[in-house]
């Protein structure tokens, strides 16, 4: 059976995402499973039967990943890229595909800038964007901020939304680079108009990074959650900024995941 592997740290919170891919796919008969660092350095997960591979965001960063994989398993992701499985990197796994990687630590100022182990993509992740950063972050909230991004839908048509947003990178292609790149969605009222969702198309399975949870934003997914309404009411404060971009968002899901849709079309 073909699968799709979510990666699993102990920390990140991937319940979204699996919820999701579970919806959209489940139905075609490809199974959704987590895996953790040992599954990927054992060379478990992904395997013949991945079509597409998710590194997802985590709170304890881009750190633990590469403690907990190693050289060797990055190395493994990439061999399994090249052999035409899709790959998506959402916000720690976006800082992690790009060559280099910078991060300022907001709570202490701390700026650490890091050669990357995975490094498929040819350029910068820079992160996080202050001025979309929630004032109150550090507070009683969720951590996420309702911001607008622009992006050309399935149609080629000009189109934007709103998607919530933690501490993910801006994206940059580095003039040298022979790859061949797409840019996915740019934050449209950032300064700068940065680039925030990137694909590479030249490797064999594409290479898709994305600074924010694109999957977040299913209400029926936060009422399966919560439905006593434990999350602060900030975090749904912003969710109700996302309600009227709830069918614009999801034709950004459709750009996003259009590898993996292509791929199960040709079955």
């Amino acid at each position: 059976m073909k699968n799709i592997v979510v990666y699993q740290d102990i920390m990140a919170s991937t319940q979204a995402l699996l919820h999701m891919l579970k919806r959209r796919y489940a139905h075609q008969g490809i199974a959704i499973i987590q895996a953790d660092g040992e599954d990927v350095r054992a060379h478990k997960y992904p395997n013949k039967d991945t079509i597409a591979f998710f590194m997802p965001g985590t709170p304890s960063g881009s750190s633990a990943y590469r403690e907990q994989l190693q050289q060797d398993g990055f190395d493994y992701l990439v061999s399994c890229v090249k052999g035409g499985m899709d790959f998506y990197g959402i916000c720690a796994g976006a800082y992690l595909a790009a060559e280099k990687f910078s991060y300022k630590f907001l709570q202490t100022g701390e700026l650490r800038k890091i050669n990357s182990p995975l490094a498929i993509l040819e350029g910068r992740a820079d992160g996080p964007i202050i001025e979309l950063v929630h004032p109150d972050r550090f507070a009683a909230h969720s951590g996420m901020s309702a911001v607008k991004i622009a992006f050309n839908n399935v149609s080629g048509k000009a189109d934007e939304t709103k998607v919530f947003y933690s501490t993910g990178p801006a994206l940059s292609v580095s003039p040298k680079a022979k790859g061949q790149y797409e840019v996915l969605a740019r934050f449209n009222e950032a300064a700068g108009v940065p680039i925030v969702a990137l694909r590479r198309l030249d490797l064999g399975g594409t290479v898709n990074v994305s600074a924010f949870p694109f999957e977040y934003g299913d209400q029926e997914y936060i009422n399966y959650i919560d439905p006593q309404r434990f999350l602060p009411q900030s975090f749904y404060d912003e969710m109700e900024k996302l309600a009227l971009y709830q069918d614009a968002r999801l034709r950004f899901c459709d750009v996003f995941l259009a590898p993996i849709d292509t791929k199960l079309s040709l079955k």
